[in-house]
């Protein structure tokens, strides 16, 4: 009998992200345990993270991409941006920001963002597909966030061009690692989409890792979402392998200083609804509030009412919204996240009746 990969459940990141050491078919039981002793809070006074997509504007176009960018929406303006920025300075004060998109150094304030992030004291973290990436634009990033997530999904140009949709991809992605490691940031991260046909290319991602000094290595597999599909979507034979090559390599890979992160996309809808509990928050390039970037279930938009209250009134309770159980209930597995509603048109679905909404036992 072979025994169950090994790995740490890591409750406090935005998606319950697995690494090695305690039995991943305990964790849920663990969860069941912790909320019969009530040790863990009904809710939190402010997100822990938030994932801010800034544009659905994109020079790729991803086989896979969750939010079908590019694409065209009423963004924020800049001054928009800039309101929402003090908005959440002043009242939730998460913990960490990640400005991404679509491409978000495609928005012409994207530095300002950043900078306005940071000025505020709040940790920045952005991701990039690295091909807008110049010494000058690296050495902005450095000065303001402290991770910088690079998306490559294939050790060869062959692999990770036909995936993006553009020749010449894998080269910027690249070089965007050079030059962000160059310009100094404090974590160079990279992440890698695990798909039906690329998921074997793995341990040349973590060989890749290692000779550009990457200090994170992400992968989860591709989630049936937005242009994903279920065809795309790695086998149960594929996942397995996957699991057994991270249970041999993340400790030694760790010890060279190559932290290796394995996202679980159904553990995240699982454990939210077993918990009750929001960590996490997302907005939407045109403004639209939701509890997981997976699904387009909206609680507000910021143009219509305060982050602050948003997030009080609406998102710290969602999990335990009844459209919302009803819908997530259908996840079991990454292969049903297709049958929720909106996952595939990524059109925002508004949640009402919330003032039926309470915080449970």
């Amino acid at each position: 009998m072979t025994a169950e990969p090994q790995f740490t459940l890591d409750l406090y990141s935005p998606d319950f992200s697995f690494f090695k050491a305690v039995p991943r078919g305990e964790a849920e039981a663990l969860l069941r345990e912790w909320r019969g002793l009530q040790v863990l809070p009904r809710r939190l006074r402010s997100p822990l993270f938030v994932l801010w997509e800034t544009t659905y504007r994109c020079n790729l176009n991803c086989s896979f991409c969750y939010n079908r960018s590019p694409r065209r929406v009423s963004e924020l303006t800049s001054r928009e941006a800039m309101s929402l920025i003090s908005e959440l300075a002043d009242t939730l004060r998460p913990f960490s920001v990640c400005v991404s998109g679509g491409e978000p150094t495609l928005r012409p304030d994207y530095l300002k963002i950043l900078a306005s992030l940071h000025a505020a004291g709040i940790t920045v973290a952005t991701i990039t597909n690295g091909w807008t990436m110049s010494e000058e634009l690296a050495s902005g990033i450095a000065s303001h966030a402290h991770t910088a997530q690079v998306s490559l999904d294939g050790p060869r140009p062959e692999v990770h061009d036909a995936i993006r949709g553009r020749r010449g991809a894998f080269e910027r992605a690249l070089n965007a690692l050079r030059l962000l490691r160059g310009a100094g940031i404090a974590e160079l991260s990279l992440s890698f989409v695990a798909t039906r046909e690329n998921i074997r290319d793995f341990p040349d991602m973590v060989d890749l890792a290692r000779r550009y000094e990457v200090d994170r290595l992400r992968v989860q597999p591709v989630v049936p979402t937005g242009r994903g599909d279920l065809e795309s979507v790695p086998t149960p034979e594929q996942l397995r392998w996957l699991e057994g090559f991270l249970e041999r390599e993340v400790e030694g890979a760790a010890e060279e200083g190559l932290r290796i992160e394995y996202g679980d996309p159904a553990h995240h809808i699982r454990a939210g609804l077993l918990i009750g509990l929001t960590l996490a928050m997302n907005i939407t390039a045109d403004g639209h509030v939701g509890f997981t970037p997976y699904f387009p279930f909206s609680c507000g938009n910021v143009r219509r009412h305060p982050i602050h209250w948003i997030w009080t009134e609406r998102v710290s309770k969602a999990w335990r919204h009844p459209v919302v159980r009803s819908e997530l209930s259908k996840v079991r597995t990454v292969y049903d996240f297709y049958k929720v509603s909106g996952a595939s048109s990524r059109e925002p679905v508004p949640l009402d009746g919330w003032d039926e909404v309470g915080l449970g036992e």
